[in-house]
């Protein structure tokens, strides 16, 4: 939460992005860990919508794989 606008600074390939510090995000559910690398993607492309940039690039997300103990 802040008072002042939010400056995203872009990932290499992506510009800056201004986000409003009057924003509201919807409420995201996170439902089973297979949808969760989508959910992710579109959290971050609501980000840069806010922002006034409507990305190309998709969010590379690598996660470390968990064993069965």
């Amino acid at each position: 939460m802040t008072l002042d606008p939010l400056l995203i600074h872009g990932y290499a390939t992506s510009p800056n992005a201004v986000i409003p510090a009057t924003s509201t995000f919807p409420r995201y559910e996170i439902g089973d860990p297979q949808t969760f690398d989508d959910l992710m993607m579109t959290l971050d492309k609501d980000v840069w919508n806010l922002g006034g940039h409507h990305p190309s690039w998709e969010l590379g997300v690598t996660w470390p794989q968990i064993k069965p103990s």
